[in-house]
């Protein structure tokens, strides 16, 4: 099918990467994260020549395949995609999934690090704010690690009164 579209519109049009994208969606769905892989690559690499590496949709792709490679716990590819997409577009989720990822290869300073930006650009994100969930996930994540490393005390004043 992608082929025939291919034929039609050239291999290298976007549509055609929006085909290989929801094929990569639905075996990543299925659990089958090298086969969702392959396609968000072709994905990618259609994106990248035709919208140019600073589009939003480029940066999709390469939260795609970090999501992937974390599943795969291939957790030094995942951080690089996800970096690559936050690079593109500053969002508060990228730096979470990077911090998860740091934090499962027991590298706790990044993952600190990571953990606190994603609170503080949730924190500032008029779609987010002080009482979305996922804010209050980042700050917590934030303190538990701040602790554990024993860096609680650099904690900015909002996040340590957070709740208050």
């Amino acid at each position: 099918m992608v082929q025939q579209l291919g034929s039609i519109i050239g291999d290298e049009h976007p549509s055609v990467a929006t085909s290989y994208n929801y094929i990569g969606s639905i075996w990543d769905s299925k659990g089958e994260y090298d086969k969702a892989l392959g396609f968000y690559q072709k994905c990618l690499d259609i994106r990248l020549k035709t919208l140019g590496d600073e589009h939003p949709s480029v940066a999709t792709s390469f939260f795609a395949i970090g999501s992937c490679n974390e599943n795969l716990e291939a957790f030094d590819l995942a951080i690089d995609a996800y970096k690559m997409g936050y690079k593109v577009q500053k969002k508060g989720g990228s730096p979470f999934q990077i911090a998860h990822c740091y934090e499962k290869l027991n590298n706790l300073q990044e993952a600190y690090n990571y953990y606190l930006q994603s609170a503080e650009i949730r924190n500032s994100d008029p779609d987010c704010g002080p009482k979305n969930e996922n804010t209050i996930d980042s700050i917590q994540n934030a303190v538990r690690i701040a602790n554990l490393i024993g860096r609680e005390i650099e904690l900015p004043d909002w996040i340590k009164n957070h709740g208050k």
